[in-house]
């Protein structure tokens, strides 16, 4: 791999030479008479305001202080300053700028004054630009010349050191004070790098004093301690996330306050990654990154796979970026969730990793029923794809129907949960109801939106794999044949869509009922013959044929076809007990009260009462007796003389009462227990709901 040689070389030949020196060695020869110097440049940290302080401070060859400080201030809001002609004994000089600045960070004033330094040699010079690496290598030199060290050694080395620490690189070091932000040079780019990654997590306030930190840091051994090495760190990672938005935001500043800069591509001049390696981190112009397969094709069973990879960079299979906390978990949202326990989502499951020049793909079984396509993209440190390699998977063949997956068993209880409050409305709701209660309107609304909740996930099935209609078919049959039963012309709702209570006429109950056959008769084609069992969300959903043939056969009841409904009921497969034969419940609810669709009892009763309905009278007695039987106690064997009607009744008092009220009103009971009038068999329709459906009509009598 290609590599950019950090200069840092020279740190190291500096230590080497001053290391020899005498520490009495002049600084530089003297001057013979006073020389006139012509001093001007730029206060930067951000540019300097108008009105800052800039000040020179003569020294002589001791570096003491001598004369008068001359003082100006700075002339523009760029961070000019001019001294003029300054006439000095000795070419040395410290130059002091206090004020405020704008922060190229956030893009404000700082407020709170700002001093920054800077030593230099006048020698041969006339611009002194006055910079946090001019402020920073200031203390640094001052230690060293106290040490006894040659100043053009000290600088060198303070220099070298800051550089460095800050890990720039990719220009010649040279004078830190006649490096400016907008002179559009090498070392423009790394005195803005520099600047920027010292005190971006700072809040304005917080700058000067943090510099001043800095600086005390770095004068006793030219580095920083761990703390702050790793602010710095931290600051250089945010800022390499848009480092290529740096530069034109540098040049909208400078624009904004009335110069036109150029800014240096930024990537180079700064070890981003801190390997020791300055500009490795993108791709150079004219280089390419190279893989010696664009394409894995894998069979469903999976494999694993190497490819070569050929970069003159380090490259990554994920993008630097901010860190993201973790979101809120939000609730399922239907028409996003994958209901099945295969995967439909078309990706390949597989594990990257990339070390060195190889990346290896270990991709799992494909047990999806898609063809699964996934590209696995290679970025630089900066995030630009350089390279990526496609890779597609084939379908496994898959037989029968796939499960729930979690997020499906979770989005099926919601619907369960949905229609227990439906159910349980039942055990509100006494014979006689009057339209204007608010237990009426419940027992409605509840049922319409469990129809509304399971066309929505029936719908995303449909648009799938399509094979859950069939348990979703029996669940809408189970809701309308409660609407249906009890108020009679009830609102139909296409399949896929939702039902919010107004703009559906309400539909002739022969049709629901003749819609509620259809889907249970397909149902009970599809569902396969298994043992019944109650113990989880999936165990409810995919209902067994017994469960079909129970609720067919009391549509077929209610319809007066006892013929069709004892076919189906003694077609019925259980040959044990089962108490619970379906419930619905929420099943991650520990404290989910269970309503009982079908239970053992409701069999043995709907069974007698066909048989009875048929002139099965030993038939209906052999069942009532397996009922007692079941029922434990000691009750008296039936005779085929009793009244086997009131033995039904005596039977449905005996077990909870689902649908107690179509049974009752089917065998004349109503009117023995309820004094109910012919009209009361049926209930009205709820008054909200007649209001929000102008054109309906109530049903006869209220």
């Amino acid at each position: 791999m290609k590599k950019f040689l950090y200069v840092l070389a020279a740190s190291v030949a500096v230590v080497l030479v001053f290391g020899c020196r005498e520490k009495d060695e002049p600084n530089d020869e003297p001057q013979e008479k006073p020389v006139e110097y012509t001093i001007s440049g730029r206060v930067e940290k951000g540019p300097f305001l108008k009105d800052s302080k800039v000040s020179l401070q003569p020294l002589d060859a001791s570096f003491q202080a001598v004369g008068e400080p001359v003082e100006v201030s700075v002339s523009d809001n760029l961070g000019r300053y001019d001294l003029g002609k300054v006439s000095l004994d000795c070419p040395y000089a410290e130059l002091t700028a206090t004020g405020k600045f704008f922060n190229e960070v956030s893009e404000s004033v700082v407020e709170t004054p700002v001093t920054l330094r800077a030593l230099v040699n006048l020698k041969d010079k006339s611009k002194v630009n006055v910079n946090i690496l001019t402020h920073l290598e200031y203390a640094r030199v001052k230690t060293l010349l106290a040490a006894g060290v040659k100043y053009e050694y000290a600088a060198a080395m303070a220099r070298s050191e800051l550089v460095e620490a800050f890990g720039l690189g990719g220009f010649t070091i040279g004078d830190f004070s006649e490096y400016g932000i907008a002179e559009g040079t090498d070392q423009s780019a790394a005195l803005i790098l520099a600047s920027i990654s010292a005190i971006l997590h700072c809040e304005d306030e917080e700058i000067a004093a943090y510099i001043d930190n800095l600086s005390k840091e770095f004068e006793a051994d030219g580095s920083f301690s761990e703390e702050y090495k790793t602010t710095i760190s931290k600051n250089k990672e945010i800022m390499s996330w848009n480092v290529d938005k740096i530069a034109p935001y540098i040049k909208e500043i400078y624009s904004g306050l009335g110069e036109t800069i150029e800014v240096k591509n930024l990537r180079n001049y700064i070890d981003w990654d801190e390997n020791g390696v300055v500009g490795d981190e993108s791709v150079p112009e004219g280089y390419s990154v190279n893989l010696d397969k664009t394409e894995l094709k894998v069979p469903a069973a999976g494999g694993k796979y190497t490819v070569n990879v050929d970069s003159p960079v380090a490259l990554y299979l994920e993008k630097h970026g901010p860190e993201t906390e973790d979101q809120e978990i939000k609730p399922i949202q239907p028409e996003t969730v994958n209901i099945y326990d295969v995967d439909m989502d078309g990706v390949v499951r597989m594990t990257v990793s990339l070390e060195g020049e190889t990346l290896t793909v270990d991709v799992a079984p494909n047990k999806g029923k898609v063809v699964a396509d996934s590209v696995i993209v290679l970025y630089d440190f900066f995030g630009t794809e350089v390279a990526s390699l496609a890779v597609k998977q084939e379908v496994e063949d898959i037989d029968g129907i796939p499960g729930l997956s979690e997020d499906g068993k979770a989005l099926i209880n919601t619907l369960f949960s949905d229609m227990n409050k439906a159910l349980d409305w039942w055990n509100y709701l006494g014979p006689s109801q009057d339209p204007r209660t608010l237990f009426l309107e419940s027992f409605w609304t509840s049922w319409y939106n469990t129809i509304n909740q399971f066309n929505s996930v029936k719908s995303i099935d449909a648009k799938d794999l399509n094979v859950y209609g069939p348990y979703f078919d029996f669940y809408l049959a189970l809701s309308y044949f409660h609407l249906e039963s009890v108020f009679g012309d009830v609102p139909y709702v296409a399949d896929g869509s939702t039902y919010e209570g107004v703009g559906l006429p309400r539909t002739p109950q022969s049709e629901v009922v003749s819609n509620i056959v259809t889907m249970l008769e397909a149902s009970l084609e599809a569902v396969e013959e298994k043992p019944v069992s109650t113990n989880s969300v999936s165990d409810c959903f995919f209902v067994s044929k017994d469960c079909v043939r129970l609720l067919l056969a009391e549509v077929n009841m209610e319809s007066g076809d006892f013929r069709k409904a004892a076919a189906l009921l003694n077609a019925v497969s259980l040959k044990n007990p089962v108490d619970e034969i379906l419930v619905v419940k929420n099943y991650y609810d520990p404290f989910s009260k269970p309503q009982l669709v079908f239970g053992w009892g409701d069999y043995l009763c709907d069974l007698a009462e066909c048989e009875l309905a048929l002139g099965n009278k030993s038939r209906a007695v052999e069942i009532i007796n397996s009922f007692y039987y079941w029922i434990g106690g000691g009750y008296e064997q039936v005779r085929e003389y009793w009244d086997l009607r009131e033995e039904l009744e005596v039977m449905r008092e005996l077990i909870p009462p689902t649908r107690l009220f179509l049974f009752r009103r089917r065998n004349g009971f109503l009117e023995q227990f309820y004094n109910l009038k012919e009209y009361q068999k049926m209930w009205p329709i709820p008054e909200s709901v007649m209001v929000r459906n102008p054109g309906w009509k109530q049903n006869p009598g209220y």
